[in-house]
């Protein structure tokens, strides 16, 4: 796995950890075609990034607070299994 630094910070990306997102933001866009019958739209995915980098705490929505509620049973890993439909 290659990390470099990001140009004017002191931050640092790696090509590993961008395939990982990259999947995510993948299988993400193929749940909404599924769904929606459509990609995400920009405001979409501003609001899931935006949701899914604060606390459970901080989301104030009937889920969440089940979600909460119901921590310790919470998995430690989850497993996305993308099927194609198309013929």
């Amino acid at each position: 796995m290659g990390w470099w630094k990001v140009e004017g910070s002191e931050d640092v990306v790696g090509d590993e950890v961008f395939s990982e997102l990259r999947n995510a933001a993948l299988a993400v866009a193929a749940r909404y075609e599924e769904q929606c019958g459509r990609p995400p739209t920009r405001s979409e995915w501003e609001r899931l990034i935006t949701d899914a980098m604060q606390p459970l705490e901080s989301l104030e929505s009937p889920t969440t607070r089940s979600l909460i509620a119901h921590e310790s049973r919470r998995p430690s890993s989850v497993e996305i299994k993308i099927r194609d439909t198309r013929a």
